[in-house]
């Protein structure tokens, strides 16, 4: 997180919340849907998000950009669902990877 803007010079760091470039993973307790998690998160985000708003870094947002940004939320998803189908786009390329780090171990035994 210390290296953003140097990676991404372009993406307007870390306190750009318009793009989300970082995904937390948790997990429910046994008995809570997905719905109640993100019904308990939503007024810790917009809280957050009401102290940020005040921030000086933000003191030129005009007040449609500040409504816009009280707006942001915490999306919950399945890790099934989440990433956008990096699980589907990874597959292959990591089996190319086991299968020739596979080869190269039977390469060293022999």
């Amino acid at each position: 997180m210390m290296m953003k803007a140097q990676m991404t010079p372009r993406s307007g760091g870390l306190e750009d919340r318009s793009v989300s470039w970082v995904t937390a993973f948790g997990r429910l307790k046994p008995g809570i849907s997905i719905a109640q998690a993100n019904a308990s998160l939503q007024p810790l985000m917009h809280s957050i998000l009401e102290v940020e708003v005040q921030e000086p870094r933000l003191e030129h947002y005009s007040d449609y950009d500040r409504a816009q940004f009280l707006k942001n939320a915490v999306e919950l998803l399945p890790g099934s669902q989440g990433w956008s189908g990096l699980r589907e786009r990874m597959q292959t390329p990591l089996w190319v990877l086991a299968a020739l780090s596979g080869a190269v171990l039977l390469l060293a035994c022999a």
